[in-house]
């Protein structure tokens, strides 16, 4: 009988530990979850934004028609936007351009959207604010596991005698849905290649 209660005891022991680790690697689990997708989007976004301004090495740098740089970026309090466009190719005797957003909205604030149109023309910034109710707009992450709670865009010239160019900050910080404790932000800052 006191073999049986040491045996008892011993498998409570035992069984409290598993539950215990297991606990922990679950939320371990969840946080890597989050760090890779997020990590996975920065990276997409800090590729895509150093073709911004490319037009195909004729000499000049793409902006969108209105914007004053080759990146035109907004923020507010609760959404932020950066958007550009770059030379892909020719269709037909056309250039063909794509034009890029990437958007957290205001209505929406928990999504990042990506918006994406490939055509002979540069976009206007009126069309970029008009572009993520077009529906060429995806969600970078399932809102049923992640959400965005900041996307912060900014940018800064560095120019010098000969040449200028931006240094372009781009902050994303995300959470997840059912347990909005666990979250995590990345940043990155880039120089600007094609440059003005």
């Amino acid at each position: 009988m006191v073999a049986s209660l040491i045996g008892i005891i011993a498998l409570m022991i035992i069984g409290s530990l598993y539950i215990n680790a297991m606990k922990v690697a679950t939320e371990r689990y969840k946080q890597l979850t989050l760090v890779q997708n997020t990590l996975s989007v920065i990276q997409m976004l800090s590729n895509d934004i150093q073709r911004a301004g490319f037009d195909g090495n004729n000499g000049y740098s793409l902006r969108l028609s209105g914007a004053a740089e080759t990146l035109y970026t907004r923020n507010s309090t609760d959404s932020g936007l950066v958007a550009y466009a770059y030379y892909i190719g020719v269709s037909g005797a056309s250039p063909l351009y794509k034009n890029v957003v990437y958007e957290q909205r205001s209505g929406a604030s928990s999504s990042l959207l990506i918006c994406e149109k490939k055509q002979t023309t540069l976009m206007d910034i009126n069309q970029v604010v008009n572009l993520t109710g077009s529906g060429l707009c995806y969600n970078l992450f399932d809102p049923k596991v992640i959400k965005v709670s900041d996307f912060d865009v900014s940018s800064e010239k560095i120019e010098g005698l000969k040449a200028r160019s931006a240094l372009v900050n781009i902050a994303l910080e995300t959470y997840l849905t059912e347990q909005p404790s666990l979250n995590t932000q990345q940043a990155f800052t880039i120089k600007q290649r094609n440059w003005q």
